[in-house]
């Protein structure tokens, strides 16, 4: 508890703290603040008592954890073992898919990020507006389109695998596929909804172009 400026110590086993003043102060207001991890803090504005033994109650409120649910946006499934960065700090997802943040107050704004760093998804960031009735919210998370490459040559008798084939996507060089004649290659959103231009070139082959 703090009054009047001043740290006054912790409130006893039945939530009880005294606060000693001088007759000249009576009748002058104060403001006081409680504090307790888990609780919103509260604040308010007393005035002095003449009388001695005045109380002044302080009702503070719970702070309630918000979950929030990653899943896949095409499965709908939950996707476990996730982690998502919330408000600068990281967080993992459990066996359900639930990441469970404990904020300072009971109303304000969070942000979340995904990194996609794991691959399997693409990255992700925004924010949730949370209130004492808004405690649950999911965040969807679109899964990572790959495209495998394979090159091969036609000749009499049968279709051979072709390494070392130079490959660019919408006019940027990806690559080359390897001594097998492939190349795996991780689309943008933008190209797995829009679709993309595909150009293989060797020298001494005619070029690919789709």
């Amino acid at each position: 508890v703090y009054a009047n400026g001043k740290n006054q110590g912790k409130t006893d086993q039945y939530g009880k703290i005294g606060y000693d003043y001088k007759d000249k102060e009576i009748n002058k207001q104060i403001a006081v603040k409680a504090f307790k991890k888990g609780f919103e803090p509260r604040e308010r504005s007393i005035s002095l008592s003449p009388k001695t033994g005045k109380t002044y109650s302080f009702r503070l409120q719970a702070i309630e954890p918000i979950k929030i649910s990653v899943l896949d946006d095409e499965s709908d499934n939950a996707i476990d073992d996730k982690k998502i960065t919330i408000n600068g700090k990281s967080y993992q997802t459990d066996t359900y898919g639930i990441v469970e943040y404990i904020p300072e107050t009971n109303k304000g704004k969070l942000t979340y990020n995904y990194s996609g760093q794991d691959i399997m998804h693409y990255p992700a960031s925004g924010s949730f507006d949370y209130s004492l009735s808004e405690r649950y919210f999911e965040l969807k998370l679109v899964p990572q389109a790959v495209l495998i490459i394979e090159s091969f040559y036609v000749n009499i008798s049968s279709n051979d695998t072709l390494p070392q084939v130079k490959i660019s996507i919408d006019g940027n060089n990806i690559g080359y596929t390897d001594d097998t004649g492939m190349l795996t290659v991780l689309l943008s959103e933008e190209q797995r909804k829009d679709g993309f231009n595909i150009t293989a070139f060797k020298k001494g082959f005619e070029k690919y172009e789709r």
